[in-house]
């Protein structure tokens, strides 16, 4: 009986031992698994985080590319010099309404379009050309425009003038004008001021443009002389005006005036 009781506490005491090897074993696993998902899981973060620095170092890099860049410039006229036409503002630009084949009125408009374009910047004769085209409001010198146009546009500006100024003005104009300060004649109601006004815009027209000047100071100190009132004339021959070289139309008309001033009430 003894001995049956000795045997029975001796597989208790080895079945608990066995027990608590297992317990034991299943401890050691547990913490071995939990060392693996802990060094996994830093793994994994450490991982995560490299990413996330090449990711951030990529962006940075393609930034500073992108911000290196530089963008190609956009085109604010066209090239070789050419403006925008279908921007370009031709409503503060001189317009010419005639009279047709009316010297003044031709040559103002002219001398203006040619301001014009100087300020405004255009310079190839192309785009002068058109848009002296969109200029003309008079129906005669627009219709011969109209219908050469293309012919225009192959010309130089000179050339383009030339065709303007053979269209709109008088067959001979010059000679016409040339035969009209040669005739001037003070007016019995107007000043010297007017008189040489006068005078100045008719040697103004002649001369438009050319190279030589057709119509010299002198000769138009001259040719306003002859239609001066006699006892201004007797006044210039007196004090050898014109004897003067070189000869100063400023020094002349100056000394009209005074002659003027001179005269008696």
């Amino acid at each position: 009986m003894l001995a049956l009781q000795q045997a029975t506490l001796n597989a208790q005491q080895a079945a608990d031992a066995r027990a608590l090897a297992a317990q034991e074993a299943a401890k050691e696993r547990a913490k071995a698994d939990a060392d693996c998902f802990r060094l996994a899981q830093e793994a994994a973060e450490e991982q995560a985080r490299a990413n996330e620095e090449r990711l951030a170092q990529s962006q940075e890099a393609l930034i500073l590319a992108t911000s290196q860049q530089k963008a190609p410039p956009r085109p604010t006229t066209p090239p070789d010099n050419h403006i925008n036409l279908r921007r370009f503002r031709t409503s503060n630009g001189p317009t010419y309404i005639g009279p047709y084949q009316e010297n003044k009125p031709f040559l103002a408009w002219i001398q203006g379009m040619e301001i014009f374009f100087d300020t405004k910047k255009v310079t190839t004769t192309d785009d002068r050309i058109r848009i002296a085209g969109t200029l003309i409001k008079e129906t005669n010198l627009l219709l011969v425009y109209s219908n050469k146009e293309k012919k225009f546009l192959q010309k130089y500006w000179d050339e383009f003038k030339e065709s303007l100024f053979n269209a709109a003005l008088p067959v001979r104009w010059h000679q016409g004008l040339k035969e009209k300060i040669q005739s001037l004649k003070m007016e019995g109601s107007e000043t010297f001021a007017q008189y040489e006004t006068r005078a100045r815009t008719l040697q103004w027209m002649i001369n438009y443009d050319l190279d030589p000047l057709l119509i010299s100071d002198l000769s138009l100190a001259e040719w306003l002389t002859s239609g001066l009132p006699s006892e201004i004339r007797a006044d210039i021959l007196k004090f050898e005006v014109f004897e003067v070289t070189p000869f100063d139309y400023g020094r002349f008309a100056k000394q009209v005036r005074i002659f003027f001033d001179a005269l008696p009430v």
